[in-house]
Formats: C-alpha cells, sequence, structure tokens
C-alpha cells in the first residue's frame, strides 16, 4: 500500500482554486513525483472539473466520485439546509479516506495554496498530534460536540478537536471507526449513512474520540496555552475559534499569531482573507508555513494569489 495521499473534497465554486493549488504544488514541491492527490466530487461535475485540471491529472493525481465511495454504504443525499452540509462534507471525508489507497491522509478543504519549497513528506509532520480545546462557545460547537459523543457512545468527552485547518487519518482507523459505529448503534452497513445524516457532526471530532478511547494517541496538545482569544474581548465576544483568528486580529497581533503557529508547529494553517502582502510575507518568512488555507472567494482575492504563484513576489527563505 502506498504510505501518504493528499485528499481534496470540492465543488464547483472552488475549481479554479484547485487548479492554483496544483500549480503551487508543482512549483513548490521539491520530490513532486511523490505527490499523490485525491479530488473527490460528484460525477455530475466531470467534465468542467477536467477542464481545470487536465494538464495536472496522472497516476498519482487524479478524481474519485463521491457517489462510487458511498455505494457500499447505500446512497448519500445531497444537504438541503445549513444543518445537512456538515453531515454531507464529514462523510464525503471519512469515505475518501476508507477508499484510500494510502495508510495516511492528509484532508484538506478547497482553498489552499502552497507558498514555500517542501518535500511531500513535510505536510505529514504533525500527524501524532491531537490539537484540542475545551472551550466551546457557539451553537454550532455545541451541536457538533453533543451529536459526535452520541456518535461514538461517548458522553464523557468535553474536548473540541477541530482545531485546525488540515486533518491528518490513517486509513485503518478510520476502518475501526466505521466498524464501532455500527456496533455501538445497531446498524448495519446500508443503514450507516442514513443514520449518520440525521447528525451534525465532523469527522475529526469521531476521529479523535476514538484515538482517546482507545489509548492512540501519542501527542495531545491543549490549545489553551498560546490562545490569545482569551485575553482579546473583541474575539471571545464574537466566538472566534482557534481556526479563524487570523481573520479578527488587528496589525499589532500578527506577530502573536507568528508566535501562535510557531508554537503549534504548523506548517499547514489558516491566512484566511487576508491580502496584505507585508503581512503574508513575514508570516511567511518567520513560520514554517508550507500550504496556506484560504477563505474567501472574492475576485481580487483570487487575483492576488495567482499573481503571487506566477511571479517571484512571495518572498521566503528557501
Amino acid at each position: 500500500m502506498k504510505t501518504k495521499r493528499i485528499i481534496i473534497p470540492t465543488y464547483p465554486p472552488h475549481f479554479k482554486w484547485n487548479e492554483l493549488f496544483l500549480r503551487s504544488v508543482k512549483k513548490y514541491c521539491t520530490d513532486y513525483e511523490n505527490v499523490k492527490i485525491s479530488f473527490i466530487i460528484e460525477k455530475e461535475n466531470d467534465t468542467l472539473f477536467n477542464s481545470f485540471i487536465a494538464d495536472y491529472k496522472s497516476d498519482n493525481i487524479g478524481v474519485k466520485f463521491i457517489e462510487d465511495l458511498t455505494q457500499e454504504y447505500s446512497k448519500l443525499k445531497l444537504p438541503s439546509d445549513i444543518w445537512d452540509k456538515y453531515a454531507y462534507q464529514s462523510i464525503k471525508k471519512m469515505m475518501a479516506v476508507i477508499k484510500s489507497d494510502s495508510e495516511l491522509n492528509l484532508v484538506l478543504d478547497s482553498e489552499n495554496i502552497c507558498v514555500k519549497k517542501f518535500k511531500f513528506c513535510d505536510l505529514f509532520r504533525n500527524h501524532d498530534k491531537i490539537y484540542y480545546c475545551d472551550w466551546i462557545v457557539s451553537n454550532v460547537q455545541k451541536r457538533v460536540l453533543k451529536e459526535s459523543n452520541e456518535i461514538m457512545n461517548a458522553p464523557e468527552n468535553t474536548k473540541w478537536f477541530f482545531e485546525t485547518s488540515f486533518w491528518i487519518y490513517r486509513k485503518s482507523i478510520f476502518e475501526k471507526i466505521l466498524k464501532h459505529i455500527l456496533d455501538v448503534n445497531g446498524l448495519s452497513k446500508s443503514e450507516l449513512l442514513k443514520y449518520l445524516q440525521t447528525k451534525v457532526f465532523f469527522e475529526k471530532n469521531l476521529y479523535d474520540i476514538y484515538l482517546l478511547k482507545n489509548n492512540l494517541n501519542s501527542d495531545l496538545v491543549d490549545q489553551r496555552d498560546s490562545q490569545f482569544i482569551f485575553n482579546n474581548p473583541l474575539l471571545y465576544k464574537k466566538q472566534i475559534t482557534t481556526e479563524h483568528i487570523i481573520s479578527h486580529i488587528e496589525s499589532n497581533e500578527i506577530d502573536k499569531y507568528i508566535n501562535f503557529v510557531n508554537k503549534r508547529q504548523y506548517i499547514i494553517f489558516r491566512t484566511n482573507d487576508l491580502i496584505n502582502n507585508n503581512f503574508i510575507d513575514r508570516i511567511i518568512k518567520n513560520t514554517d508555513l508550507v500550504v496556506a488555507t484560504l477563505f474567501d472567494s472574492r475576485e481580487d482575492f483570487y487575483n492576488f494569489w495567482n499573481e503571487k504563484i506566477n511571479s517571484t513576489g512571495i518572498k521566503h527563505e528557501a
């Protein structure tokens, strides 16, 4: 079995970002021949998606259809409201991992860009860490925590695990998790997706709950010790969680953010809607950032990153 793969679920509004990501991987990955990426899409979007990534497709970079991935477990229904989308997205990621040809799988959101030279294996550096906090403030967090615990039969859990913009999963662990869900809830495979789509959950919560329940984690990292949200009333009032700090901090706090990600040893983290060249270049130069996770669909935002990739404008020490 091949050892490592990137998995990116995506949809039409982000297809141009997927092409930009592939372009940046080709530019900065020093062992590009080792890169393995699967994009997860719906069959009806195949022709459109291929028009964006045709130049990059190979034996190692390609597409899988969500309809094929879920066939063994019954049909996955499209989300009808904001709550449905969480289960839909999480099921896509889970199915992609258990159908992967790799044991170690890095799941990313569909808007990312590489910003400096790296080896493919570098992206999996933090696979043994569980990042968490006990600060649960929003209604989404509260519902996700409650229903993730119900799925896993783990009412004792109080930890919030969705603290990063990257998720590294072992295929063998997710296979055990699905078996655990079937067993504790008395379900058959054909009933699994119908059951999960009645819940609001994140697959990351299920994964880390399983690791903790079975003493399989090697490094549990509490975010509280360097999370400056707690000392910032504005962030606290807005219920901003760790992964979205960057969109809400002031210019004089960039160095605090740099310190935060360095203490976490992140090489993948959010820069979100930040398009200030000075700030971006400071972050790239003073951290180990390799993959920036983005969070904005504005045309000027895409143009900003497209221009940086097409030029030598990203300043960093190789």
